[in-house]
């Protein structure tokens, strides 16, 4: 059904290389949950460039106004987005009420290439392009489930959202109430038979639970064998090749003069480089070898996306030796590497809040006193 999807791409002047799998975008309740059909009437609802969710939003009585990625929504009764653009973009400050069993459509990700350009590469690059998206599906559909739990997660932590599902009568008027739009769909015979085979194949498949929150538990801590300050100082290319690092990572916010603070349970890291300056703060605790950190909050005195964001919540691997404290991934867990591209040599017994960066300290109460 892909490479048949691909073939509209044709009269464009473009080749499809393929289409990925990406997030599912759900409702996001501002001023009220989002659970029936009633529910989104006289809303202005903030959508993506989609003529399809304009008129999905319209027969629910909404009025669908597109709005930029990561722009804000203030302003909105709702919006449609992914769990992950939610908790990245700090949505979940304005928005309410997450429907976490409705699944509005999903955001797939097509790969296409100029015509002209496709057209001069010779059959074998075409196929080495064309493999690459197939047999990225499986790991990139892991990838996607793994961002929503994780993401789920730290919206849990953070507690300024509720998650709410949808009855099932509710889920049936949200379905009778969209038909218009399936109709409007179905004219076009082809759109027509990729619904009836995506039905088919839905039919098929088991459904997968709704996220929801499991029940939190607050890393908490005493003074230890860890606490101290430690310091490491790293460059872009070093970051670039520490294992698990994406393109996307290295930035100026992920390298140069790390500081971290551990003292009793809290934890407070600064990170300085000639472009850039961060800060976070939060509680940890240890667990045999594990440490995990549970973010409270993190900053920077410009407005930086890329800052840890509250409720993260990162466990790494750790071993202490002639003060050299050193972190490595857990399976499973969330460990990003730019904490961990070289080992933290320990520069103080004495946790204190003087060693970290005088351009973006973290706030006074980040640490006990």
């Amino acid at each position: 059904m892909i490479g048949q999807m691909l073939a509209g791409l044709r009269p464009l002047g473009l080749a499809g290389i393929g289409v990925l799998p990406g997030p599912l975008r759900k409702p996001l309740g501002i001023t009220r949950p989002l659970l029936i059909p009633a529910d989104y009437a006289g809303l202005k609802i903030g959508v993506q460039q989609s003529l399809v969710a304009g008129a999905t939003m319209n027969a629910l009585g909404a009025t669908p106004v597109w709005f930029p990625a990561a722009g804000p929504i203030t302003g909105f009764g709702g919006i449609e987005q992914q769990i992950s653009a939610i908790q990245g973009d700090q949505y979940d400050k304005v928005g309410k009420y997450l429907t976490a069993n409705v699944n509005l459509w999903p955001r797939p990700l097509v790969v296409f290439a100029n015509g002209k350009a496709w057209a001069a590469l010779t059959p074998a690059q075409r196929r080495i392009l064309t493999r690459a998206v197939t047999d990225d599906l499986a790991a990139e559909a892991n990838v996607v489930r793994g961002d929503e739990r994780a993401d789920t997660g730290t919206l849990c932590r953070r507690g300024l959202l509720r998650l709410v599902d949808a009855s099932p009568a509710g889920l049936a008027a949200l379905r009778r109430a969209v038909q218009p739009v399936y109709a409007q769909l179905e004219r076009d015979p082809p759109t027509r038979r990729y619904i009836r085979q995506i039905e088919a194949m839905r039919q098929a498949i088991p459904a997968e639970a709704a996220p929801g929150c499991a029940a939190a538990t607050r890393p908490a801590g005493a003074a230890g064998t860890l606490d101290g300050v430690y310091r490491f100082t790293d460059t872009a290319a070093q970051l670039r090749a520490a294992p698990g690092t994406t393109a996307g990572e290295v930035g100026p916010e992920n390298y140069g003069t790390w500081t971290l603070v551990l003292d009793r349970g809290h934890f407070a890291t600064t990170q300085e480089d000639s472009q850039a300056c961060t800060w976070a703060y939060g509680m940890f605790t240890i667990k045999g070898n594990k440490i995990e950190w549970l973010f409270t909050d993190g900053g920077a005195p410009t407005h930086d996306p890329a800052t840890n964001k509250p409720g993260e919540d990162f466990i790494y691997g750790w071993s202490l030796y002639r003060g050299v404290l050193t972190l490595s991934p857990v399976k499973g867990a969330i460990s990003p590497s730019n904490f961990r591209v070289k080992p933290w040599a320990r520069i103080s017994t004495t946790p204190s809040a003087r060693f970290l960066s005088k351009r973006c300290p973290p706030p006074a109460g980040a640490l006990p006193r």
